[in-house]
């Protein structure tokens, strides 16, 4: 079977995977330019590793590693202080990359991050570089929809908890 074809089974199975509420989470953000707030949804790096390795366990992933000065780094330094992650994964033969910045809460990037922000963002930077491969695809896409609580799940979940 060709890569092509490979991809394209890949891209059909997870494109097609509908997420459980508990599988996302979200974040709100301000547009820099209109100040508008909107909801940023993310699917749960656990949730993308585990469907990852359901449907394909002989799976492979990379982050890359940086020499600055003579010592090597997780992330890619720019001159201002602010860096990147960067993540290959490789699933049957087929390998897909991608990069993030290291930001915060707020993604905006921050300076001499600590291995907290290393760490989420290397995570992050996992589950875009899996939607290259259709996973997780629609949050990226701003296609996601949060579903409606319903009057009855409400009044399910309140019982539940008393």
């Amino acid at each position: 079977m060709t890569k092509q074809l490979i991809y394209k089974q890949i891209w059909e199975t997870f494109s097609n995977i509908e997420f459980d509420p508990n599988d996302v989470s979200f974040n709100e953000a301000k547009n820099r330019q209109t100040g508008e707030v909107t909801k940023l949804f993310y699917l749960k790096w656990s949730v993308a590793l585990r469907i990852l390795a359901e449907h394909y366990p002989d799976y492979e992933i990379e982050f890359e590693r940086f020499d600055r000065g003579g010592k090597v780094y997780d992330v890619m330094y720019y001159p201002n202080e602010c860096c990147s992650v960067h993540c290959t994964i490789t699933i049957n033969g087929v390998s897909r990359n991608m990069w993030l910045a290291v930001t915060n809460y707020k993604h905006d990037a921050v300076t001499n991050p600590d291995a907290r922000d290393i760490s989420d963002s290397k995570m992050r930077c996992m589950v875009k570089c899996l939607s290259l491969f259709g996973l997780g695809k629609q949050m990226y896409e701003g296609s996601y929809k949060e579903p409606e609580i319903t009057t009855r799940e409400i009044t399910n979940e309140n019982q539940a908890s008393q």
